[in-house]
């Protein structure tokens, strides 16, 4: 299932920097194609998407498209914070 925790990069319950198992995945997707490849994906524990983004990370903001960040876990380790 997926829920709103809050604005900012996804985050373990008390950390301040990304904790997760594996380096996350990032591209440009639309925040529908994003949930998706994270819902099939049984290692995917949270996404990060911005429509407009700050940064130009993957060249998402130069070419004008949004921003997902998938974040991979082995352990069960689950998004409860943001970096907000």
């Amino acid at each position: 299932p997926t829920f709103i925790v809050g604005t900012g990069y996804c985050r373990e319950a008390g950390q301040a920097t990304n904790t997760f198992d594996f380096p996350s995945i990032t591209g440009c997707q639309a925040l529908f194609e994003c949930k998706a490849l994270c819902q099939v994906d049984a290692a995917c524990a949270a996404i990060a998407w911005a429509a407009s983004p700050d940064e130009n990370d993957d060249g998402c903001k130069v070419a004008g498209h949004p921003r997902c960040v998938r974040y991979l876990t082995s352990s069960g380790q689950l998004a409860a914070e943001t970096s907000a």
